[in-house]
């Protein structure tokens, strides 16, 4: 479609596991809040620590670290 791109939002541990997968659709370029709880993809609460998100577009990805505390 025009105008939207494939944009995805992805939660993984320190070993690279894929924890939550917070968004993963088609949107309109733009800027959007998207929150994490702390829930994983099996609905269990992920302990305290350092975490990393994957944003990722049709065209770009990005690795960052972020510290989830309870």
């Amino acid at each position: 479609m025009f105008g939207l791109w494939m944009l995805g939002l992805v939660i993984f541990d320190l070993n690279g596991r894929k924890i939550m997968n917070l968004f993963d659709q088609r949107a309109k370029p733009g800027q959007y809040n998207i929150s994490w709880n702390g829930i994983n993809s099996s609905g269990e609460l992920v302990s305290s620590g350092t975490y990393f998100y994957r944003l990722k577009t049709d065209k770009d990805q990005k690795f960052r670290k972020l510290l989830y505390v309870k």
